[in-house]
């Protein structure tokens, strides 16, 4: 009997061991799936903001093309900055050199929201490069000169457009970064007034 009793024991210290071990592994698993969670949410937080930095950029581009001598950074202060006067004669043109830029934002933004500057590990920023040039539409051009002459070949639509590339990055938290692009075409002409 007493040998039975110092066997049971032995298997149940067996037993709580085995669960005590489960239990370990089950938080080590919870706490590794709570970070992968925290993880997707701040980029997915990135991915937003840089995606309303989209938003913003086209705006300030429509808002840009109403003023002739562009506006300037006192103007927007504390909700964009603004590195350019003159956005609509950025000399950037392709999307290699917007990108070029793109790697050293801090020094190469034309546009930052919600705040510029700075390098701090917990600062949010999201910078804005805008690159395009002016382009003829199709119809714009000989088709359009055509029809006045009476040859048959109008096209009603045509004219002229600035041809715009926006990148937007955004900077999160835990260094996550989300870099998006746009194309954004202005019809010449389509100007509204300038409110700056």
């Amino acid at each position: 009997m007493e040998n039975a009793q110092g066997y049971i024991l032995v298997v149940t210290l067996l037993i709580m061991a085995i669960l005590s071990l489960i239990g370990i592994a089950g938080m080590n698993t919870s706490i590794f799936e709570m970070q992968i969670a925290g993880n997707q949410w701040n980029a997915k937080q990135t991915f937003y903001h840089a995606d309303g930095g989209l938003s913003i950029g086209s705006e300030v581009l429509e808002q840009n093309f109403g003023c002739a001598t562009g506006f300037t950074q006192a103007v927007l202060s504390g909700t964009i900055t603004i590195n350019d006067n003159i956005l609509y004669d950025n000399p950037v043109q392709t999307d290699a050199q917007i990108l070029a830029k793109v790697n050293d934002p801090v020094n190469t933004y034309d546009a930052a929201f919600p705040i510029a500057g700075g390098n701090l590990p917990n600062e949010k920023v999201g910078y804005l490069f805008f690159g395009g040039q002016t382009a003829l539409l199709p119809g714009g051009a000989l088709q359009m000169a055509a029809g006045y002459e009476g040859k048959g070949k109008s096209a009603a639509q045509g004219g002229v457009a600035k041809v715009f590339e926006v990148y937007s990055q955004y900077l999160g938290s835990k260094n996550s970064e989300s870099i998006l692009a746009l194309g954004w075409r202005h019809l010449v002409g389509t100007e509204g007034s300038c409110i700056y």
